[in-house]
């Protein structure tokens, strides 16, 4: 037993020893990154945060058509051009009829498929566009019904590197 015990004392010994003498490297080194900023930004001008509001689109009795609803929107992009869409077909209803909408962006007219609204260059600068909303003709060509119509517009705005 006693040899056994002076073994497994050396033994720990020796493994402190070596434990002691290994060696610990510190290596230094200098690391740089820049984060850009990227800025991505479309909001309501402050003269007028209809953003997030019920809007209402007026009826022109005498042409018997509504009025188009035109609204304007801040956009920039530091990152690159800003394209936009539709998620889903514009239109409003009253449960039983339905009037789709036609959607305009800065001039151009918005489907379901993504298209350019602003270019780079264009978007770099805080930029005020146009949001134009009107209602499309009945197909066969009859007068809205009246009622009470109420819809959601959703928009898509998105911008990609150049």
């Amino acid at each position: 037993m006693r040899q056994f015990l002076h073994c497994s004392v050396l033994l720990l010994l020796s493994l402190n020893s070596f434990l002691l003498n290994a060696a610990a490297l510190k290596k230094d080194f200098v690391l740089v990154l820049q984060l850009p900023r990227t800025h991505f930004i479309v909001t309501a001008p402050d003269s007028d945060p209809w953003l997030g509001k019920p809007q209402r689109m007026e009826w022109d009795m005498s042409r018997r058509q509504f009025y188009p609803l035109n609204k304007q929107l801040l956009i920039q992009s530091s990152v690159g051009a800003v394209s936009a869409r539709l998620l889903d077909n514009p239109q409003l209803s009253n449960g039983a009829e339905h009037i789709n909408l036609n959607v305009k962006l800065n001039q151009v007219e918005l489907g379901l498929r993504s298209s350019q609204i602003l270019s780079a260059a264009e978007a770099i600068e805080q930029t005020l566009v146009q949001l134009s909303i009107s209602t499309k003709p009945r197909a066969d060509g009859r007068s809205y019904f009246p009622g009470s119509y109420s819809g959601i517009v959703t928009l898509l705005l998105e911008t990609s590197a150049p």
